[in-house]
């Protein structure tokens, strides 16, 4: 922190590989620190996602909330209510009132003598302020764009650092598509903002295994960690290679076998059904049916066969004949009706802030494509992460649908019936098909 500013800090990566973790624990030794003049702020950019104003409003409330020097403070109430008043926006409440404002930018030699102020309060007191904005790619587009121009009154200000946390191959798309008229690239763009880039690499196999291996000696139950040291090979081979799905998958198997203590479950039964409802739903939702599980009986005595039947799945093939695993799938086809529905019981009785089932995703599903907006945002509350990444919503009525922070990769959005343009951003940028060119009026 003896460096100067202002400057800008990117952590860069994919969605799950640990920038918030990371910036949480930069963060938390910043505040031990606060001492020695240095003020952090965390700022959920997420949060601005439905404000009907410019980011900055919030970020500077948030600044009030988080500063208790009272001149510091005082320098960012006045540049605070400068704001609202010029937008029409009721000091205090940061709402627009009716008829609202311009959402640009404001000027900033508008309001040169407050910026002036809050540098000159920050030099006096000797303090530096560093922002953390988190899930700036979980915004639709224009909320992307919008975030990063507002805090750019504050990106040349002396006393300011700013921490971004981004994918930026999502963040260039949004850029790209914003200012596509004049040819601004989303890279050029994020080069001036981002004085530091610090790339998060994918996870590895080593790294993974290494970080499954401290999850098992160290936070994982003494009771369960027989379990997965016998099967962690499998786990890091069908769990999606980021930490936060190994750790979701721990919690889910964790969690449904406590919540069904009762019925004595095999663990390591329960633990490739788990990893079959996580990789591959429509095999382990078939596994319930008698007539299904007699069928595989007989398609198992022939390996041939088998990888015939599923010749589009190799890697289900690999992994229900892998030594380890085949007795236990032996152990589940010879199983009756009865005791296989107490494990499919405690595969729909974990909270879905645990981890997103795909049950979870056939019943969204199903709401979207019927039209019960009203049914599906009622569930939308509850998940932590959709994903409907390749889902087929062909003609589905998505209008008022709330999507933070859906996977929509791959989906197939034509003809879907859309009012929100913001929404219709947000589907191009992540990633999913035919997405109509117009809203519905």
């Amino acid at each position: 922190m003896d460096s100067g500013s202002p400057f800008t800090i990117g952590i860069l990566g994919d969605w799950g590989v640990g920038k918030t973790s990371l910036m949480q624990t930069m963060c938390a030794k910043l505040r031990e620190q606060s001492n020695q003049g240095v003020i952090p702020v965390w700022f959920n950019a997420w949060r601005c996602e439905r404000e009907q104003y410019f980011a900055i409003v919030p970020l500077l409330e948030l600044l009030v909330s988080e500063i208790k020097e009272p001149e510091l403070r005082k320098t960012i109430v006045n540049f605070l209510k400068s704001i609202q008043l010029k937008f029409c926006l009721p000091v205090g409440q940061g709402e627009l009132s009716v008829g609202g404002g311009s959402q640009n930018q404001p000027e900033k030699e508008l309001y040169y003598d407050k910026i002036t102020a809050i540098e000159n309060a920050l030099g006096k007191n000797n303090k530096k302020i560093v922002v953390f904005i988190d899930d700036l790619d979980r915004c639709a587009p224009d909320k992307i764009l919008e975030v990063l121009e507002s805090t750019k009154v504050f990106l040349d200000l002396e006393g300011f650092v700013y921490v971004l946390g981004l994918n930026s191959d999502v963040v260039n798309k949004a850029i790209d598509q914003k200012y596509e008229s004049i040819g601004i690239k989303g890279e050029d763009y994020l080069e001036k903002i981002i004085q530091i880039p610090f790339k998060i690499p994918d996870w590895i196999e080593h790294d993974l295994s290494a970080y499954l291996d401290y999850l098992i000696k160290n936070e994982i139950d003494s009771e369960y960690q027989g379990t997965f040291e016998e099967y962690r090979d499998i786990v890091l081979k069908v769990i999606e290679k980021t930490p936060r799905q190994v750790k979701r998958f721990i919690n889910t198997y964790i969690s449904e076998h406590e919540v069904f203590k009762g019925k004595d479950l095999d663990k390591r039964v329960h633990l490739i059904l788990t990893v079959l409802k996580f990789k591959w739903y429509d095999f382990y939702h078939d596994l319930f049916y008698e007539s299904y599980r007699n069928t595989l009986k007989e398609l198992l005595k022939d390996e041939t066969k088998l990888r015939e039947e599923f010749k589009d799945k190799k890697d289900l093939v690999d992994f229900i004949t892998e030594a380890k695993v085949r007795g236990t799938i032996d152990t589940i086809l010879a199983m009756n009706d009865g005791k296989l529905l107490e494990y499919r019981r405690a595969g729909m009785s974990v909270p879905q802030k645990i981890v997103e089932s795909p049950l979870s995703k056939e019943r969204l599903l199903e709401l979207l494509r019927t039209g019960d907006i009203s049914a599906f945002n009622r569930i939308r509350k509850d998940l932590e992460t959709i994903d409907l990444h390749e889902a087929d919503l062909h003609g589905a009525d998505l209008r008022e649908a709330q999507y933070q922070d859906t996977k929509v990769e791959g989906a197939n959005i034509q003809n879907a019936i859309i009012n929100d343009r913001v929404f219709l951003g947000y589907l191009r940028v992540h990633g999913a098909k035919n997405v109509p060119d117009t809203i519905v009026g």
